[in-house]
């Protein structure tokens, strides 16, 4: 699955399909975090001869644990689909917000969310308040920048309410869409739990 600039990706659609050509790949799947990219009109369709797949990411909660669902296949016009996005992409936006106040307060930057949100193409993100950090001078990478303030145990980190489940995969089955796990080798759980998941 592939992100793009609808949300934390490097490229559009259109660059993703063309270099998915250029690599004689059969098939792509577009999965942005909480959105479907405009550019997917079609459960799937060709395009440069590649098969591209409509589908999305979404964060969500399984026994107070964050997983992320991939939805495969969606219909990128269900209604139901949509407004689910809506509501993931709301938690989104009050965590950055958070957070952004969060970083000024720790670093003395003088950090605003709307100036943030205006140069991005897409969702702001975690790697773009990286970006900031780094062009300011507050620390040297992108690891450096979610050791420091932006991981779990960063100091201005902003926990993301998430939607169960349940809700994200009944939501893609609904539009049409297969629901697979994603990253599951990330996830972050005891033993326990993961055998429950």
């Amino acid at each position: 699955h592939m992100h793009t600039t609808a949300s934390d990706g490097t490229v559009n659609v259109e660059r993703r399909v063309g270099l998915a050509a250029e690599r004689d790949l059969d098939a792509v799947a577009i999965t942005d975090h909480d959105v479907i990219a405009d550019a997917l009109t079609e459960r799937t369709e060709r395009r440069d001869g590649v098969e591209l797949i409509a589908g999305v990411e979404i964060r969500a909660d399984l026994f107070d644990t964050k997983v992320e669902i991939l939805g495969h296949f969606v219909d990128p016009t269900h209604e139901g689909l949509l407004a689910t996005l809506e509501r993931a992409r709301e938690f989104r936006r009050q965590r950055n917000a958070e957070l952004v106040a969060n970083l000024a307060e720790a670093t003395g930057l003088d950090l605003s969310y709307e100036d943030l949100t205006t140069p991005v193409d897409g969702n702001l993100g975690r790697p773009h308040l990286a970006d900031v950090l780094i062009e300011a001078g507050v620390v040297d990478s992108v690891g450096g920048a979610f050791d420091e303030y932006l991981a779990e145990e960063g100091e201005a980190f902003v926990p993301m309410e998430r939607l169960p489940v349940t809700e994200v995969v009944e939501t893609i089955h609904a539009a049409g869409g297969t629901a697979t796990l994603a990253h599951p080798g990330r996830i972050r759980a005891s033993d326990d739990t993961v055998a429950e998941m």
